[in-house]
């Protein structure tokens, strides 16, 4: 190079450091003005779970210089706000994904592909078996998972003392289920006041009972099978029958039910352990779901992909790769609850400050249990659930008669095969 372009160059920098001086600019202030500020989807509406979230990516900020805001929506109405954004052309740089939209998303052309990072940056060996399969549709990468688990059933130890009812064992069935369930309801003055359970969670409940969630990886329609019937009218009796869960009405006004001790137990997941640490005011434990014909099964796991109109792959990946496979599984273990899917670590959960006295409960049913794909990532998947769940809505509010309720789902199974082409 000639000595003048030199000169030249060197006069160039200068004036770019005076122009920075003079601006009143920071040291440092040009090398951080170079790192996007990575935006990442969430259904973190409740105030505390951000909290946390944030705290989490807080972490990845420190350790990168790479900083990162929650765009946050409403569960339910998650997959529409993020077509919405797609159609604005206004995605985040990241997004949580929902099992019944990831092939939507996909065939859409709105995530971006990560077979390649994955290729280069990721030894699957040091995964547990099967999470990279959750990330997969039609074979490709689209999604990466941040942790898995399985659904459990918490309970409330101060009420079964008080009421006199042996803390549930692990492998405990429907039947037993059933029988202690009737001890909680408590009427007074004609109305109920006190509940068995929160909610009976239908994902987990077909899931134990036939063993998958109304289609299943074939893309067989399974929700007019015995045992999904079966459930159907079992969500209607635990509400009119048996006033054994709340209906929406007797909830409202009321933000947690377990917690405002309306109900002796509540399904859920690790997630809400440190909540409830926090927070409740009694003594709780873990145990099993019911179990079902179904067996053991893991379908609980958390899929993070990168939109494909991201103007910042190269840290979206790195974020992405942070959370799923470097230093925040551990972090996120410890903040959130997050059973990790490295298998170096997925045993700390039984660890942390916050897990009940039997989280051992949690990891044996991890360590034993067979992981499943929720549903199948077909784009026709949410229109066939959102079918279903009106119709178990419809069930409880018109107090359905099994008959009914037997050909209601039975020709809502037929449509959906007709329209949707499942089997």
């Amino acid at each position: 190079m000639k000595k003048g372009a030199w000169i030249g160059m060197g006069m160039v920098a200068l004036t770019l450091l005076l122009t920075a001086c003079g601006s009143g600019g920071k040291s440092g202030g040009a090398k951080n003005a170079t790192k996007p500020t990575l935006k990442i989807m969430t259904w973190n509406v409740d105030p505390g779970n951000a909290k946390r979230e944030q705290e989490v990516f807080d972490e990845f900020t420190k350790d990168t210089g790479i900083k990162v805001e929650q765009v946050t929506a409403d569960y339910n109405k998650y997959n529409e706000k993020f077509m919405t954004m797609a159609a604005g052309k206004k995605l985040p740089d990241l997004t949580w994904i929902l099992p019944n939209s990831f092939s939507k998303f996909v065939s859409e052309g709105l995530l971006l592909p990560l077979d390649e990072y994955v290729k280069k940056d990721i030894d699957t060996s040091k995964l547990v078996p099967g999470v990279m399969d959750f990330g997969k549709v039609d074979g490709k990468q689209y999604g990466m998972t941040r942790d898995y688990s399985t659904t459990f059933m918490t309970y409330n130890k101060d009420m079964f003392d008080k009421a006199g009812v042996a803390y549930p064992k692990p492998g405990w069935t429907w039947d037993d289920f059933m029988k202690i369930a009737d001890k909680f309801k408590k009427v007074q003055n004609g109305k109920t006041v006190q509940f068995a359970l929160t909610d009976m969670n239908t994902m987990a409940s077909l899931l134990s009972m036939s063993g998958s969630y109304l289609v299943n990886l074939k893309n067989k329609i399974t929700f007019d099978d015995a045992q999904s019937l079966k459930f159907a009218k079992m969500y209607r009796d635990m509400v009119n029958k048996y006033n054994y869960q709340p209906s929406a009405a007797q909830m409202q006004g009321v933000n947690n039910a377990f917690l405002a001790q309306k109900t002796a137990m509540q399904s859920g997941g690790v997630w809400e352990w440190k909540n409830f640490k926090d927070n409740a005011k009694f003594n709780w434990d873990i145990t099993t779901f019911p179990r079902g014909k179904a067996g053991k099964l893991i379908a609980n796991q958390q899929q993070i992909a990168i939109t494909s109109q991201t103007k910042h792959k190269t840290e979206a990946w790195k974020l992405l790769k942070w959370l799923t496979y470097g230093r925040g599984q551990k972090i996120q273990g410890d903040k959130l609850g997050a059973v990790s899917v490295l298998k170096s670590n997925v045993n700390d959960m039984a660890k942390v400050d916050y897990a009940p006295e039997h989280a051992s409960v949690l990891m044996d049913e991890i360590n034993s249990g067979r992981p499943v794909q929720l549903n199948p990532y077909i784009s026709s998947f949410t229109e066939v659930e959102s079918g279903y769940i009106t119709q178990l809505s419809n069930f409880v509010q018109n107090k359905t008669s099994d008959k009914k309720i037997d050909a209601t789902l039975k020709k809502l199974a037929a449509d959906d095969r007709q329209k949707f082409g499942l089997k």
